[in-house]
């Protein structure tokens, strides 16, 4: 195994500050930073968003060690959180099933490598972008039918032909069956408390998935090595490359979400109500506090709702003559 305490420092110099936490990232930047890890008890258990909400006072570089922490290759770290009045560094201990000895976490990528439901439930998200370079996952990212950037052509149905693609599509759900017919049977040994079939039965694309177009066995032998900055110059460039087959649908989904937004905020400047949730007065007193009637309010928003209803154009009728 790999031995943790060189990495610290590493990461420590790549963010610039050694004790940055997630909710001093987020004032310095304004950006939102998620990382998942998975629990290193034998009972399980959810796997941990860790954001500035969740974990507010969690070291930035603790949790970049428990997100990489995959067994046999690197031991499972302990969450490091700071004191905000104090500056005090101090190891999580938790509580519940993560008191005690399993204060100590690994790979979120055992349980959940895109934690879709969670960022939907905690940033509303609903679209995901996702960069899959797994190298266990990227045969699996086929498509017979076409992709954006990649479409077939207007006289052929399914890539490489309806037999090789029904195989390919037979052996990707022989494997995933057979594995979570093993994970049922819990035939696999639980090795760290990890679920080892996850790592094929999860759910690794997003609404847009951006993956590599081969996999090349150069990058394999790569996976242990630490990158020169020469070979980090080859990933940027075939990251771009690998996105801008998707751009076009990445512009029309954010001009649908920047469409949205400036109808919300239209309406929020329309009946000066501030909360994202309630962006209408629900009841007579509420009205009446924000100086309106129901009645009006009700016409305020069937006027909104006209202003950006979408009509479909219908062509004029022509008129027979007798």
């Amino acid at each position: 195994m790999f031995d943790p305490t060189p990495w610290h420092d590493l990461l420590a110099e790549w963010l610039g500050d050694r004790d940055i936490t997630f909710l001093e990232a987020f004032q310095r930047t304004n950006r939102v930073l998620v990382l998942t890890c998975s629990s290193n008890s034998s009972t399980g258990g959810e796997p941990l968003l860790l954001h500035y909400r969740s974990a507010p006072n969690v070291l930035i570089r603790s949790a970049v060690l428990c997100s990489s922490a995959m067994p046999y290759l690197l031991p499972p770290q302990p969450l490091l959180v700071k004191d905000p009045e104090t500056g005090e560094i101090s190891q999580y201990t938790g509580g519940g099933a993560f008191a005690s000895d399993n204060s100590y976490f690994m790979d979120g990528s055992l349980q959940a490598d895109t934690p879709q439901q969670g960022l939907g439930e905690m940033f509303h998200a609903h679209v995901f972008i996702t960069s899959q370079v797994n190298p266990h996952i990227i045969p699996f990212f086929f498509w017979n039918k076409g992709e954006a950037g990649r479409p077939l052509n207007f006289w052929r149905e399914w890539r490489g032909g309806f037999l090789l693609s029904s195989l390919e599509v037979f052996l990707k759900e022989d494997l995933r069956k057979n594995a979570r017919l093993v994970s049922e049977l819990e035939l696999l040994p639980q090795h760290y408390s990890a679920d080892w079939s996850r790592l094929f039965l999860q759910t690794f694309d997003g609404n847009i998935t951006v993956t590599p177009p081969t996999l090349k066995l150069w990058y394999i032998t790569q996976i242990l090595k630490n990158p020169t900055p020469a070979v980090m110059r080859d990933y940027f460039q075939e990251g771009r490359q690998m996105v801008f087959p998707k751009m076009e649908m990445i512009r029309l989904r954010f001009k649908i979400d920047n469409a949205i937004t400036r109808l919300h905020r239209a309406v929020q400047a329309r009946w000066r109500v501030a909360p994202l949730n309630r962006p209408y007065p629900v009841s007579r007193e509420e009205s009446e506090d924000n100086g309106e009637s129901p009645a009006s309010s009700l016409e305020m928003m069937r006027s909104e709702a006209g202003r950006y209803t979408l009509r479909r154009r219908t062509s004029p009728r022509k008129s027979s003559r007798k």
